[in-house]
């Protein structure tokens, strides 16, 4: 019995170093696994619905069955109005393809009104348009006028303004606060120009995104008239840079209180 417990020992002694070997393997591999869900978490974007966004460059890209069920549109706003019923021109871009998608989802529902959401009260680093009785003009203002010019006053009911947000987190934030979470509108087609498309989508799958609530967003891109090449290049320098902040920003705030 003394011999074999001898033996034991020096194979004991003998696979210490293997087990040692090992136990450093597995911890290495540990750290790894942790440090890859480190930067996995800080470098993605939240989003409570981890499908990939649905982005189209046309109103007939949209499938007829996809289209026909929308619940409501939601038109960004961007930079200061022209005039009461004339916002920038690719604020004006924008509005035209919604005029677009009205006019199908209207012969596609027995006349019925697509609801269209307006968004913006203006820009943060942009001088506020004051109309001449001294009160402001909003870009979500701008934009309906605009909208119910081409498509009539009988439309007008339909048309919502979100008039809180001077930035694209405001955007998403209140017409979800203030308007969908209490409207019911779930299945939402949300309209930018292509140079703010990325951000916007990082944004709004982030706000709608948390809590989802059986959120459906989709998406249609604008074409980028209206800017001069160095100013669309200046644009999308910026449009990067703050997708990295955004990206940051949704890991740091996920719930809609601390967003608020």
């Amino acid at each position: 019995m003394a011999g074999r417990n001898r033996r034991l020992q020096r194979m004991d002694v003998r696979s210490a170093p293997q087990q040692t070997l090992l136990h450093k393997l597995a911890g290495l591999l540990f750290i790894g696994i942790i440090l890859c869900m480190a930067i996995t978490k800080i470098f993605l974007p939240f989003d409570g619905n981890t499908k990939k966004p649905q982005v189209y460059k046309n109103p007939s890209e949209i499938p007829d069955k996809i289209l026909k069920s929308f619940d409501a549109v939601l038109i960004l706003g961007g930079g200061r109005p022209i005039s009461l019923n004339l916002p920038p021109s690719y604020v004006v871009t924008r509005c035209d393809l919604v005029v677009e998608i009205v006019k199908k989802y209207k012969q596609m529902n027995q006349g019925n009104f697509l609801p269209l959401l307006a968004l913006s009260a203006g820009t943060a680093h942009v001088p506020q348009f004051i109309n001449q009785d001294g009160s402001p003009l909003y870009e979500s203002t701008s934009s309906a006028a605009y909208l119910i010019d081409i498509l009539g006053e009988e439309y007008a009911p339909s048309i919502f303004l979100e008039t809180t947000s001077y930035d694209t987190i405001g955007n998403a934030y209140f017409s979800r606060t203030s308007h969908t979470d209490i409207t019911g509108w779930r299945k939402l087609l949300i309209v930018t120009s292509e140079f703010h498309m990325k951000r916007t989508i990082a944004i709004f799958d982030w706000i709608f995104g948390i809590d989802p609530d059986h959120y459906e967003l989709f998406y249609l891109s604008s074409p980028d008239e209206g800017l001069s090449a160095e100013a669309l290049v200046a644009r999308e320098a910026k449009e990067q840079k703050s997708i990295q902040t955004v990206q940051m920003q949704s890991q740091q705030y996920q719930s809609l209180k601390s967003v608020w």
